[in-house]
């Protein structure tokens, strides 16, 4: 059995281009709390923007929900702890690396697969990008990376979750 769960079609190719086009024509103008920038990737704070539901359009809304559903067949103590939209350009990619400990699994959701490198590396595993496909695995177990983008731009919606008992940890951590 792979140590990868990929589901093909999660989002049609029509609501993949309405997030990389949102991206592109809000992206400059959100407020900062909306978005960063993290080792040169342009990152949307998805679950930031659920928090103020008279801005996000219902597209975003419906992806959540969509996804928390998703996550639920694969372990029904998951939800969702964070996610966002990130534009990876040419040039771009993450080391080897695993998650938090408090992020049990992780998915990323292609938002387009018209570019050139980009490939997602589980374990052993190469994922070539596919517009629409969903793909998930134990990301605080399994090493993971991103290669490098060799040409155009990356659209991905990476997706953290966490358990009670996890996202519990995750904040007793923190001092207050």
């Amino acid at each position: 059995m792979s140590d990868v769960i990929i589901k093909d079609n999660f989002l049609n190719s029509k609501d993949c281009d309405f997030f990389v086009k949102w991206f592109e024509k809000y992206y400059s103008i959100l407020y900062s709390k909306f978005k960063n920038n993290h080792n040169g990737t342009d990152c949307i704070k998805f679950s930031r923007m659920l928090g103020e539901p008279d801005f996000t359009p219902n597209i975003f809304k419906k992806l959540f929900s969509d996804i928390s559903i998703y996550i639920k067949e694969i372990d029904n103590d998951l939800f969702i702890n964070y996610l966002e939209i990130v534009k990876w350009p040419e040039g771009q990619y993450q080391s080897l690396h695993k998650d938090f400990e408090w992020h049990p699994y992780t998915s990323i959701l292609y938002l387009n697969d018209d570019y050139e490198g980009g490939q997602t590396k589980v374990g052993d595993q190469i994922i070539q990008p596919k517009k629409g496909t969903i793909m998930s695995f134990k990301g605080k177990d399994i090493s993971h990376q991103v290669l490098k983008v060799t040409k155009g731009n990356r659209y991905t919606v990476p997706v953290w979750y966490s358990t009670l008992l996890t996202f519990r940890e995750e904040y007793s951590m923190i001092k207050v």
